[in-house]
């Protein structure tokens, strides 16, 4: 056999063993999903919410209203707003503790006027007037 014919047959073979090669090859995965809905994670029965935690003692009879109820006793003192695409606590925007005076909200609110550029000041302005609605 000729030289040149030698040497296509030793390219051939290389690439026929490199495809096999890269056919072969473990290739990572990349992200896989949970195709499974959640709700077959349930929490334990411990840790699960519930109204005699927040009341000890507390009547679970079917006529006590109360005991139907899965939000925590009391009033939230906390007023949310959605600026921007994300909800924000209003009080927490303007440095307050929830349930603060409106003498305190007006004093924070122009403390805040002042100190920042004139972007934040709709941000601003938006925290207060939910706090004002929500009084």
């Amino acid at each position: 056999m000729e030289l040149f014919e030698k040497f296509l047959w030793l390219q051939a073979t290389l690439v026929v063993f490199g495809v096999i090669y890269l056919l072969k090859k473990n290739r990572p995965k990349g992200a896989q999903f949970r195709w499974r809905a959640q709700s077959d994670r349930i929490a334990p029965r411990e840790m699960r919410r519930t109204p005699e935690k927040w009341a000890p003692g507390f009547d679970n009879s079917p006529t006590d209203t109360a005991s139907t109820s899965t939000e925590p006793p009391g009033r939230s003192l906390n007023v949310h707003f959605n600026f921007n695409g994300h909800s924000w606590d209003a009080y927490e925007a303007l440095g307050l503790p929830a349930g603060s005076s409106q003498d305190k909200v007006e004093a924070a609110y122009q403390k805040a006027i002042l100190s920042t550029s004139e972007n934040s000041k709709e941000f601003y302005d938006h925290a207060r007037q939910a706090i004002l609605n929500k009084k």
